[in-house]
């Protein structure tokens, strides 16, 4: 069975962030799957849909806690199923569309590439950690590389976090852009008050969010 998960460490997001996606991801992905929250918090939502995991003994802040993805023990351990592909999103993304797709990738690992990285900015890091895939068994080896020195590298690394890990220890990873159509990822930079048809899922970034977005046809699916 896939497993899809999120991540919500601290306050930043409020729980419906989690709840809308996993109803996004229920009404757009025909696969059966399993939907997986890592959370560090303890006032969890009362939910039969979700399947809550406490990372807190790990005392990774924001976005470094996606690095726990990358421990196959830990994934084959919460899943409760040793063959279980994942397929990751950040708690920003809307879903305007099926997500089968992405269900279908088969390469050991899979991320985005960076969209301010295609937009010329090569000052950033290469890869997006907003949507990723993973393999049954794989990852540890950069969960293990982090781990022996994730002081350093946090503090190194603080501007671009857990992506530019992924890009230190698996730097040809396969990209999701060149799995699906043209346009099928949307960076919320590039959409406007007409919804592009394209589209599949939308990925925020900064300050900009679902719940502030001024377009209405954003707030339709972000349900």
């Amino acid at each position: 069975m896939l497993t899809v998960a999120c991540v919500c460490t601290g306050t930043k997001y409020p729980w419906e962030y989690v709840l809308n996606l996993q109803s996004m991801v229920s009404r757009n992905l025909s696969v059966r799957h399993r939907f997986i929250c890592l959370t560090d918090r303890k006032d969890l939502p009362t939910t039969s849909k979700i399947q809550f995991e406490d990372i807190s003994k790990y005392s990774l802040p924001g976005w470094w806690a996606k690095l726990i993805l990358f421990n196959s023990e830990f994934r084959a351990i919460v899943s409760e199923d040793k063959s279980s592909h994942w397929l990751y999103f950040d708690l920003d993304t809307v879903i305007l569309g099926s997500i089968n797709r992405l269900a279908q990738v088969k390469e050991p690992f899979s991320i985005c590439q960076n969209f301010h990285w295609l937009r010329g900015n090569k000052s950033w890091c290469r890869f997006g950690s907003c949507v990723m895939t993973f393999s049954p068994g794989w990852g540890s080896f950069v969960w293990n590389n982090f781990m022996n020195d994730c002081d350093r590298l946090m503090r190194v690394h603080k501007s671009t976090g857990d992506q530019k890990i992924v890009e230190l220890y698996y730097p040809n990873a396969f990209i999701l852009q060149e799995h699906v159509n043209e346009g099928y990822f949307l960076h919320y930079k590039d959409m406007s008050a007409q919804q592009n048809s394209k589209a599949k899922v939308l990925i925020f970034g900064g300050r900009t969010k679902p719940k502030n977005c001024q377009h209405e046809w954003v707030k339709k699916y972000w349900r």
